[in-house]
Protein backbone atom coordinates (compact mmCIF):
# COMPACT_ATOMS: atom_id res chain seq x y z
CA UNK A 1 0.00 0.00 0.00
CA UNK A 2 1.55 3.40 -1.04
CA UNK A 3 1.16 6.43 0.86
CA UNK A 4 -1.85 7.75 -0.60
CA UNK A 5 -3.57 4.92 -0.32
CA UNK A 6 -2.67 4.55 3.35
CA UNK A 7 -4.14 8.38 3.60
CA UNK A 8 -7.27 7.59 2.32
CA UNK A 9 -7.71 4.72 4.62
CA UNK A 10 -7.62 6.87 7.88
CA UNK A 11 -10.32 7.22 10.12
CA UNK A 12 -12.66 9.80 8.80
CA UNK A 13 -12.99 11.51 12.48
CA UNK A 14 -9.33 12.97 11.18
CA UNK A 15 -11.04 14.18 8.13
CA UNK A 16 -13.02 16.70 9.76
CA UNK A 17 -16.44 17.14 8.39
CA UNK A 18 -17.56 20.58 9.40
CA UNK A 19 -15.59 23.69 8.79
CA UNK A 20 -16.78 25.11 12.02
CA UNK A 21 -14.74 22.21 13.90
CA UNK A 22 -11.39 22.76 12.13
CA UNK A 23 -8.53 24.91 14.04
CA UNK A 24 -6.65 27.22 11.39
CA UNK A 25 -4.06 29.62 12.10
CA UNK A 26 -6.42 32.30 10.69
CA UNK A 27 -9.47 31.42 12.69
CA UNK A 28 -8.37 29.80 16.40
CA UNK A 29 -11.14 27.67 18.01
CA UNK A 30 -12.77 28.94 21.21
CA UNK A 31 -13.09 25.13 21.93
CA UNK A 32 -10.55 23.89 24.82
CA UNK A 33 -9.92 27.75 25.34
CA UNK A 34 -13.16 29.12 26.68
CA UNK A 35 -15.32 26.44 25.99
CA UNK A 36 -15.19 22.76 27.60
CA UNK A 37 -17.07 20.08 27.04
CA UNK A 38 -18.35 19.81 30.73
CA UNK A 39 -21.85 21.34 31.60
CA UNK A 40 -22.79 24.79 31.79
CA UNK A 41 -22.55 25.76 35.53
CA UNK A 42 -18.95 24.08 35.89
CA UNK A 43 -18.22 26.17 32.45
CA UNK A 44 -18.99 29.46 33.90
CA UNK A 45 -18.05 28.69 37.80
CA UNK A 46 -19.43 30.76 40.53
CA UNK A 47 -16.43 33.90 39.98
CA UNK A 48 -17.13 34.28 36.37
CA UNK A 49 -21.39 34.23 37.43
CA UNK A 50 -21.08 37.00 40.15
CA UNK A 51 -18.66 38.86 37.45
CA UNK A 52 -21.24 38.60 35.18
CA UNK A 53 -24.15 39.82 37.43
CA UNK A 54 -21.96 42.22 38.47
CA UNK A 55 -20.86 43.85 35.16
CA UNK A 56 -24.97 43.52 34.37
CA UNK A 57 -25.92 45.60 37.34
CA UNK A 58 -23.39 48.45 36.83
CA UNK A 59 -25.02 48.31 32.86
CA UNK A 60 -28.57 48.75 33.69
CA UNK A 61 -27.17 51.41 36.64
CA UNK A 62 -25.18 53.37 33.72
CA UNK A 63 -25.79 52.50 30.76
CA UNK A 64 -29.51 54.34 29.37
CA UNK A 65 -29.85 51.50 26.50
CA UNK A 66 -29.28 49.29 28.52
CA UNK A 67 -31.89 50.59 31.94
CA UNK A 68 -34.41 51.38 28.71
CA UNK A 69 -34.33 47.56 27.58
CA UNK A 70 -34.80 45.83 30.82
CA UNK A 71 -37.47 47.97 31.88
CA UNK A 72 -39.13 47.67 28.58
CA UNK A 73 -39.44 44.06 29.03
CA UNK A 74 -41.08 44.39 32.19
CA UNK A 75 -43.41 46.67 31.39
CA UNK A 76 -44.22 44.58 28.42
CA UNK A 77 -44.09 41.33 29.93
CA UNK A 78 -46.04 42.12 33.31
CA UNK A 79 -48.01 45.38 32.28
CA UNK A 80 -50.28 45.93 35.04
CA UNK A 81 -49.78 42.59 36.52
CA UNK A 82 -50.38 39.16 36.03
CA UNK A 83 -53.82 38.42 36.88
CA UNK A 84 -54.87 35.06 37.94
CA UNK A 85 -58.85 34.34 36.52
CA UNK A 86 -59.78 30.80 38.21
CA UNK A 87 -61.29 28.09 35.59
CA UNK A 88 -62.97 24.98 37.47
CA UNK A 89 -66.47 23.97 36.55
CA UNK A 90 -67.85 25.90 39.71
CA UNK A 91 -68.34 30.08 39.25
CA UNK A 92 -68.84 30.57 42.68
CA UNK A 93 -65.63 28.97 43.68
CA UNK A 94 -63.97 30.73 41.08
CA UNK A 95 -64.74 33.84 42.23
CA UNK A 96 -63.58 33.51 45.33
CA UNK A 97 -60.24 31.94 44.44
CA UNK A 98 -59.61 35.08 42.46
CA UNK A 99 -60.98 37.22 45.17
CA UNK A 100 -58.68 35.98 48.22
CA UNK A 101 -55.56 35.71 45.58
CA UNK A 102 -56.18 38.98 44.62
CA UNK A 103 -56.06 40.22 47.96
CA UNK A 104 -52.95 38.44 48.97
CA UNK A 105 -51.53 40.04 46.18
CA UNK A 106 -51.15 43.07 48.06
CA UNK A 107 -49.54 41.63 51.18
CA UNK A 108 -47.54 38.37 49.19
CA UNK A 109 -44.39 39.86 50.32
CA UNK A 110 -42.82 38.47 53.74
CA UNK A 111 -40.69 41.71 54.22
CA UNK A 112 -44.05 43.57 53.75
CA UNK A 113 -42.18 46.52 50.87
CA UNK A 114 -43.77 45.52 47.61
CA UNK A 115 -46.64 44.44 45.36
CA UNK A 116 -47.28 40.71 43.99
CA UNK A 117 -46.80 42.82 39.89
CA UNK A 118 -43.73 44.60 41.76
CA UNK A 119 -42.44 40.97 42.39
CA UNK A 120 -43.38 39.83 39.01
CA UNK A 121 -41.28 42.80 37.69
CA UNK A 122 -38.46 42.08 39.39
CA UNK A 123 -38.31 38.29 37.79
CA UNK A 124 -38.26 39.54 34.73
CA UNK A 125 -35.32 42.16 35.58
CA UNK A 126 -33.56 39.41 37.52
CA UNK A 127 -33.77 37.58 34.45
CA UNK A 128 -32.19 40.16 32.43
CA UNK A 129 -28.89 40.89 34.73
CA UNK A 130 -28.94 37.66 37.09
CA UNK A 131 -30.37 34.96 35.11
CA UNK A 132 -32.21 33.71 37.93
CA UNK A 133 -34.15 35.02 41.05
CA UNK A 134 -36.16 32.69 44.28
CA UNK A 135 -38.76 32.99 46.15
CA UNK A 136 -38.77 30.90 49.38
CA UNK A 137 -42.24 29.67 50.59
CA UNK A 138 -42.73 30.49 53.99
CA UNK A 139 -45.21 28.88 56.46
CA UNK A 140 -46.75 32.13 57.07
CA UNK A 141 -48.00 32.36 53.25
CA UNK A 142 -46.31 34.88 52.09
CA UNK A 143 -43.06 34.10 49.68
CA UNK A 144 -39.40 35.74 50.75
CA UNK A 145 -37.77 37.09 47.76
CA UNK A 146 -33.89 36.03 47.45
CA UNK A 147 -31.49 37.27 44.89
CA UNK A 148 -29.82 35.15 42.88
CA UNK A 149 -25.70 36.00 44.67
CA UNK A 150 -27.36 34.93 47.91
CA UNK A 151 -27.48 31.42 46.26
CA UNK A 152 -24.09 29.71 47.39
CA UNK A 153 -21.90 26.52 48.16
CA UNK A 154 -21.90 26.08 52.02
CA UNK A 155 -17.97 26.87 52.98
CA UNK A 156 -17.91 23.87 54.22
CA UNK A 157 -19.23 21.69 51.05
CA UNK A 158 -16.96 23.06 48.08
CA UNK A 159 -15.82 19.18 47.72
CA UNK A 160 -19.38 18.05 48.02
CA UNK A 161 -19.51 16.38 44.51
CA UNK A 162 -23.78 16.64 44.70
CA UNK A 163 -23.31 20.39 45.89
CA UNK A 164 -23.43 22.53 42.70
CA UNK A 165 -23.19 26.34 43.24
CA UNK A 166 -25.40 26.62 45.84
CA UNK A 167 -27.64 23.70 44.91
CA UNK A 168 -28.19 20.03 45.95
CA UNK A 169 -28.59 17.31 43.23
CA UNK A 170 -28.80 13.65 43.81
CA UNK A 171 -26.52 11.16 41.72
CA UNK A 172 -29.34 11.63 38.87
CA UNK A 173 -29.31 14.97 38.81
CA UNK A 174 -32.64 15.81 40.54
CA UNK A 175 -32.96 19.17 42.63
CA UNK A 176 -33.25 18.51 46.46
CA UNK A 177 -32.62 21.62 47.74
CA UNK A 178 -30.77 25.09 47.98
CA UNK A 179 -28.27 26.91 50.05
CA UNK A 180 -29.51 30.31 50.97
CA UNK A 181 -26.29 32.39 52.53
CA UNK A 182 -27.64 35.39 55.01
CA UNK A 183 -25.74 39.07 54.40
CA UNK A 184 -23.54 40.60 56.57
CA UNK A 185 -23.49 44.26 58.52
CA UNK A 186 -22.08 45.12 55.26
CA UNK A 187 -24.63 43.98 52.62
CA UNK A 188 -22.13 41.15 51.73
CA UNK A 189 -23.05 37.50 50.97
CA UNK A 190 -21.71 35.12 54.00
CA UNK A 191 -21.18 31.35 53.00
CA UNK A 192 -20.36 30.49 56.35
CA UNK A 193 -23.81 30.73 58.05
CA UNK A 194 -25.99 29.16 55.18
CA UNK A 195 -29.52 28.07 55.09
CA UNK A 196 -30.96 24.98 53.44
CA UNK A 197 -34.44 25.38 51.81
CA UNK A 198 -36.10 21.99 50.65
CA UNK A 199 -36.78 22.58 46.50
CA UNK A 200 -40.77 22.18 48.22
CA UNK A 201 -40.33 25.35 49.90
CA UNK A 202 -38.66 27.67 47.04
CA UNK A 203 -39.24 28.47 43.95
CA UNK A 204 -36.64 28.76 41.52
CA UNK A 205 -37.18 31.01 38.71
CA UNK A 206 -34.81 31.34 35.59
CA UNK A 207 -34.36 30.11 31.94
CA UNK A 208 -31.72 27.02 31.15
CA UNK A 209 -30.61 26.54 27.72
CA UNK A 210 -29.16 23.01 28.12
CA UNK A 211 -30.70 20.26 29.92
CA UNK A 212 -28.26 19.58 32.50
CA UNK A 213 -28.17 23.39 33.52
CA UNK A 214 -28.76 24.47 36.95
CA UNK A 215 -28.03 27.77 37.13
CA UNK A 216 -29.86 30.91 34.91
CA UNK A 217 -27.40 33.05 32.90
CA UNK A 218 -28.05 36.89 32.70
CA UNK A 219 -29.78 37.54 29.11
CA UNK A 220 -27.05 40.25 28.82
CA UNK A 221 -24.39 38.24 29.17
CA UNK A 222 -23.78 37.89 25.08
CA UNK A 223 -23.53 41.52 24.92
CA UNK A 224 -21.79 42.56 27.73
CA UNK A 225 -18.02 43.52 26.17
CA UNK A 226 -20.13 45.30 23.34
CA UNK A 227 -22.54 47.35 25.29
CA UNK A 228 -19.29 48.17 27.40
CA UNK A 229 -17.09 48.68 24.44
CA UNK A 230 -19.82 51.11 23.24
CA UNK A 231 -19.97 52.80 26.45
CA UNK A 232 -16.26 53.85 26.15
CA UNK A 233 -16.53 54.49 22.78
CA UNK A 234 -19.40 56.92 23.85
CA UNK A 235 -17.06 58.67 26.62
CA UNK A 236 -13.86 58.63 24.73
CA UNK A 237 -15.59 60.62 21.78
CA UNK A 238 -17.13 63.11 24.28
CA UNK A 239 -13.88 63.88 25.97
CA UNK A 240 -12.13 64.63 23.02
CA UNK A 241 -15.05 66.71 21.99
CA UNK A 242 -14.49 68.32 25.03
CA UNK A 243 -10.96 68.82 24.49
CA UNK A 244 -11.21 70.19 20.60
CA UNK A 245 -13.86 72.33 22.41
CA UNK A 246 -10.95 74.11 24.11
CA UNK A 247 -9.21 75.12 20.84
CA UNK A 248 -10.01 78.01 19.29
CA UNK A 249 -8.21 80.06 16.74
CA UNK A 250 -4.71 80.12 15.23
CA UNK A 251 -3.06 84.40 15.05
CA UNK A 252 -0.15 84.27 12.88
CA UNK A 253 2.83 87.03 13.31
CA UNK A 254 4.79 89.13 11.24
CA UNK A 255 7.86 88.62 13.40
CA UNK A 256 7.61 85.11 14.16
CA UNK A 257 6.31 83.61 17.36
CA UNK A 258 4.44 86.41 19.68
CA UNK A 259 5.83 87.18 22.57
CA UNK A 260 3.32 86.13 25.63
CA UNK A 261 3.76 89.15 27.48
CA UNK A 262 3.56 91.58 24.90
CA UNK A 263 0.44 89.89 23.78
CA UNK A 264 -1.53 93.19 25.88
CA UNK A 265 -4.96 93.22 27.29
CA UNK A 266 -6.15 89.87 25.43
CA UNK A 267 -5.08 87.89 28.45
CA UNK A 268 -4.62 88.80 31.77
CA UNK A 269 -2.89 85.41 32.87
CA UNK A 270 -0.53 84.49 29.87
CA UNK A 271 0.26 81.02 29.70
CA UNK A 272 3.94 80.85 28.56
CA UNK A 273 7.03 83.75 28.97
CA UNK A 274 10.08 81.39 27.43
CA UNK A 275 10.49 80.98 23.84
CA UNK A 276 10.79 77.21 24.80
CA UNK A 277 7.15 77.40 26.41
CA UNK A 278 3.56 76.54 24.33
CA UNK A 279 3.12 79.75 22.05
CA UNK A 280 -0.54 79.94 23.34
CA UNK A 281 -2.68 81.92 25.30
CA UNK A 282 -6.24 81.50 26.51
CA UNK A 283 -9.06 83.68 25.55
CA UNK A 284 -12.87 83.33 27.70
CA UNK A 285 -11.83 79.88 28.05
CA UNK A 286 -10.46 79.31 24.39
CA UNK A 287 -6.91 78.47 23.63
CA UNK A 288 -5.48 80.86 20.96
CA UNK A 289 -2.37 79.47 19.07
CA UNK A 290 0.54 82.04 17.49
CA UNK A 291 2.34 80.41 14.58
CA UNK A 292 5.58 81.39 12.75
CA UNK A 293 5.23 83.13 9.19
CA UNK A 294 4.62 80.31 6.50
CA UNK A 295 3.18 77.82 9.04
CA UNK A 296 -0.52 77.05 8.60
CA UNK A 297 -3.32 75.28 10.45
CA UNK A 298 -6.00 73.86 8.10
CA UNK A 299 -8.95 74.06 11.08
CA UNK A 300 -9.16 74.08 14.34
CA UNK A 301 -12.86 72.99 14.44
CA UNK A 302 -13.54 70.16 16.07
CA UNK A 303 -14.22 67.33 13.66
CA UNK A 304 -16.08 65.08 16.43
CA UNK A 305 -18.06 62.64 16.16
CA UNK A 306 -16.73 61.68 12.80
CA UNK A 307 -19.90 60.80 10.28
CA UNK A 308 -19.14 57.35 11.19
CA UNK A 309 -20.17 57.68 14.24
CA UNK A 310 -23.43 57.18 14.52
CA UNK A 311 -23.28 54.65 11.72
CA UNK A 312 -21.23 52.51 13.41
CA UNK A 313 -23.22 52.64 16.90
CA UNK A 314 -26.66 51.63 15.02
CA UNK A 315 -25.26 49.01 13.41
CA UNK A 316 -23.71 47.79 17.16
CA UNK A 317 -27.29 48.40 18.16
CA UNK A 318 -28.44 45.80 15.74
CA UNK A 319 -25.95 43.31 17.34
CA UNK A 320 -27.75 43.79 20.15
CA UNK A 321 -31.00 43.97 19.36
CA UNK A 322 -30.76 40.87 17.87
CA UNK A 323 -29.98 39.12 21.07
CA UNK A 324 -32.35 40.61 22.90
CA UNK A 325 -35.23 39.73 20.58
CA UNK A 326 -35.51 43.64 20.07
CA UNK A 327 -34.83 45.71 17.11
CA UNK A 328 -32.60 48.26 17.37
CA UNK A 329 -35.82 50.74 16.75
CA UNK A 330 -37.30 49.39 20.05
CA UNK A 331 -33.78 49.57 22.09
CA UNK A 332 -33.64 53.45 20.98
CA UNK A 333 -37.41 54.38 20.27
CA UNK A 334 -37.07 55.90 16.99
CA UNK A 335 -38.58 54.98 14.63
CA UNK A 336 -38.22 58.04 12.18
CA UNK A 337 -35.85 56.33 9.85
CA UNK A 338 -38.26 53.09 9.28
CA UNK A 339 -41.27 52.26 7.06
CA UNK A 340 -43.97 51.57 7.98
CA UNK A 341 -43.86 47.94 6.52
CA UNK A 342 -40.66 47.38 8.03
CA UNK A 343 -41.85 48.54 11.62
CA UNK A 344 -45.00 46.72 11.52
CA UNK A 345 -42.61 43.64 10.92
CA UNK A 346 -40.45 44.48 13.63
CA UNK A 347 -43.42 44.91 16.01
CA UNK A 348 -44.56 41.67 15.13
CA UNK A 349 -40.87 40.38 16.09
CA UNK A 350 -41.19 42.28 19.70
CA UNK A 351 -45.00 41.13 20.43
CA UNK A 352 -43.73 37.50 19.97
CA UNK A 353 -40.68 37.95 21.95
CA UNK A 354 -42.72 39.72 25.00
CA UNK A 355 -45.39 36.75 24.58
CA UNK A 356 -42.78 34.01 24.97
CA UNK A 357 -41.50 35.47 27.89
CA UNK A 358 -44.93 36.42 29.20
CA UNK A 359 -45.71 32.49 28.73
CA UNK A 360 -42.37 31.28 30.55
CA UNK A 361 -42.68 33.75 33.75
CA UNK A 362 -46.39 32.42 34.22
CA UNK A 363 -45.10 28.77 33.84
CA UNK A 364 -41.94 28.99 36.30
CA UNK A 365 -43.38 31.61 38.53
CA UNK A 366 -47.18 32.06 38.79
CA UNK A 367 -48.60 28.94 38.21
CA UNK A 368 -47.03 27.18 40.81
CA UNK A 369 -47.42 30.22 43.31
CA UNK A 370 -51.16 30.07 42.36
CA UNK A 371 -51.36 25.96 43.52
CA UNK A 372 -49.07 26.80 46.36
CA UNK A 373 -51.56 29.46 47.71
CA UNK A 374 -54.79 28.18 47.00
CA UNK A 375 -53.96 24.83 48.24
CA UNK A 376 -53.45 27.01 51.68
CA UNK A 377 -56.25 28.35 51.67
CA UNK A 378 -58.21 25.36 51.65
CA UNK A 379 -56.11 23.30 53.96
CA UNK A 380 -56.33 26.76 56.41
CA UNK A 381 -60.05 27.04 55.87
CA UNK A 382 -60.32 30.08 54.25
CA UNK A 383 -61.81 28.48 51.00
CA UNK A 384 -63.99 25.33 50.04
CA UNK A 385 -62.60 22.10 48.31
CA UNK A 386 -62.14 22.74 44.71
CA UNK A 387 -64.86 21.30 42.31
CA UNK A 388 -63.98 17.32 40.94
CA UNK A 389 -63.89 16.41 37.42
CA UNK A 390 -65.60 13.24 35.87
CA UNK A 391 -61.96 11.64 36.27
CA UNK A 392 -62.35 12.65 40.23
CA UNK A 393 -59.15 14.90 40.20
CA UNK A 394 -59.33 18.55 42.02
CA UNK A 395 -59.71 21.15 39.69
CA UNK A 396 -58.20 23.81 41.72
CA UNK A 397 -54.98 24.02 39.69
CA UNK A 398 -57.28 24.80 36.71
CA UNK A 399 -56.35 28.75 35.86
CA UNK A 400 -55.62 31.10 33.08
CA UNK A 401 -53.72 34.21 33.04
CA UNK A 402 -53.93 37.54 31.50
CA UNK A 403 -51.59 39.01 29.12
CA UNK A 404 -50.67 42.44 28.85
CA UNK A 405 -52.32 44.06 25.86
CA UNK A 406 -50.15 45.09 22.86
CA UNK A 407 -53.27 46.36 20.84
CA UNK A 408 -50.51 49.51 20.88
CA UNK A 409 -48.59 48.60 18.20
CA UNK A 410 -51.39 48.49 15.95
CA UNK A 411 -54.52 49.56 17.50
CA UNK A 412 -56.90 49.50 14.33
CA UNK A 413 -55.83 46.81 13.40
CA UNK A 414 -55.80 44.86 16.30
CA UNK A 415 -59.49 45.08 16.54
CA UNK A 416 -60.16 44.46 12.93
CA UNK A 417 -58.32 41.26 13.47
CA UNK A 418 -60.29 40.31 16.87
CA UNK A 419 -63.55 40.85 14.86
CA UNK A 420 -62.38 38.57 11.76
CA UNK A 421 -61.24 36.07 14.86
CA UNK A 422 -64.84 35.99 16.78
CA UNK A 423 -66.73 35.47 13.05
CA UNK A 424 -64.22 32.56 12.44
CA UNK A 425 -64.84 30.96 15.72
CA UNK A 426 -61.03 30.70 16.17
CA UNK A 427 -61.26 33.71 19.05
CA UNK A 428 -63.24 34.48 22.08
CA UNK A 429 -64.58 36.91 24.27
CA UNK A 430 -62.55 34.93 27.46
CA UNK A 431 -59.23 35.11 25.08
CA UNK A 432 -59.74 39.29 24.16
CA UNK A 433 -60.54 39.76 27.83
CA UNK A 434 -57.66 38.44 28.93
CA UNK A 435 -55.56 40.37 27.30
CA UNK A 436 -57.33 43.20 28.88
CA UNK A 437 -56.33 41.61 32.35
CA UNK A 438 -59.99 40.80 33.01
CA UNK A 439 -62.37 37.21 32.64
CA UNK A 440 -64.69 36.58 29.51
CA UNK A 441 -67.68 36.04 32.04
CA UNK A 442 -66.81 39.34 33.72
CA UNK A 443 -66.99 41.34 30.31
CA UNK A 444 -69.99 40.22 29.12
CA UNK A 445 -71.76 40.88 32.08
CA UNK A 446 -70.39 44.33 32.24
CA UNK A 447 -71.73 44.17 28.68
CA UNK A 448 -75.02 43.47 29.86
CA UNK A 449 -75.29 46.00 32.49
CA UNK A 450 -74.21 48.64 29.88
CA UNK A 451 -77.26 47.44 27.68
CA UNK A 452 -79.81 47.49 30.55
CA UNK A 453 -78.28 50.88 31.52
CA UNK A 454 -78.62 52.01 28.18
CA UNK A 455 -82.46 50.59 27.86
CA UNK A 456 -83.74 52.01 31.09
CA UNK A 457 -82.39 56.06 30.01
CA UNK A 458 -84.24 55.36 26.46
CA UNK A 459 -87.37 54.41 28.16
CA UNK A 460 -87.02 57.34 30.38
CA UNK A 461 -86.22 59.63 27.40
CA UNK A 462 -88.81 58.39 25.51
CA UNK A 463 -91.63 59.08 28.58
CA UNK A 464 -90.53 62.57 28.68
CA UNK A 465 -90.13 63.33 24.96
CA UNK A 466 -93.26 61.58 22.87
CA UNK A 467 -92.26 60.87 19.63
CA UNK A 468 -88.96 60.22 20.27
CA UNK A 469 -88.36 57.20 19.42
CA UNK A 470 -84.73 56.76 21.25
CA UNK A 471 -83.27 53.57 21.11
CA UNK A 472 -80.82 51.17 23.66
CA UNK A 473 -78.42 51.60 20.52
CA UNK A 474 -78.62 55.52 19.97
CA UNK A 475 -77.54 55.59 23.54
CA UNK A 476 -74.51 53.44 23.49
CA UNK A 477 -73.63 54.69 20.16
CA UNK A 478 -73.67 58.44 21.52
CA UNK A 479 -70.81 57.57 24.26
CA UNK A 480 -68.45 56.12 21.63
CA UNK A 481 -65.82 58.37 19.79
CA UNK A 482 -66.92 58.15 15.86
CA UNK A 483 -70.50 56.80 16.44
CA UNK A 484 -72.95 58.02 14.71
CA UNK A 485 -76.97 57.30 16.52
CA UNK A 486 -78.83 55.55 13.68
CA UNK A 487 -81.84 57.52 12.12
CA UNK A 488 -85.03 57.29 13.66
CA UNK A 489 -88.88 58.60 12.65
CA UNK A 490 -89.14 62.76 13.23
CA UNK A 491 -91.62 63.22 16.08
CA UNK A 492 -95.25 63.28 15.52
CA UNK A 493 -95.95 67.23 14.73
CA UNK A 494 -92.36 68.31 13.09
CA UNK A 495 -91.96 70.25 10.27
CA UNK A 496 -89.26 69.60 7.77
CA UNK A 497 -86.90 72.84 7.22
CA UNK A 498 -87.19 72.87 3.96
CA UNK A 499 -91.19 72.94 4.05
Amino acid sequence: MNLLERIKALPSFLAGGYDGATWTRDRPMASWRGTMAVDEDRQIGSADRQTLRLECANLYRNNPIVRGAVERYADNVVGAGIIAQAKTSDENWNKEAERLFGEWSKVADYRQRVHLRQIQRMAVVSRMLAGESLYILTDGGQIQPVEADRLVTPQDMHTDPQVVDGIRIDRSGIILGYYIGNRDQYGRVDNTTTRYIRKENIIHVSAAYRPDQLRGIPELAPVVTTLADMDLLTKATLQKAKLDANNGVAIKTQEGAAKMPATGLRNNTPNAYKATDPQYETINGLRVYYIRPGEDIQSLASATPSSTYIPYNEFMLRLVGSSLGLPSEMLMLDFRQSSFSSNKAAMAQVYRTFVNWNYWLVESFMQRLWNWRIAKFIKDGQLSPAPIDDRGISEWYRVEWSQPDYSYLDPEGSIDAKMKEWNLGIGSISQFARLRGSDGDDALAAKVRDIQTAYRIADQANAQTPGLNLRWQDVIASLMPGQQPAPTEPPAGAVDAAG
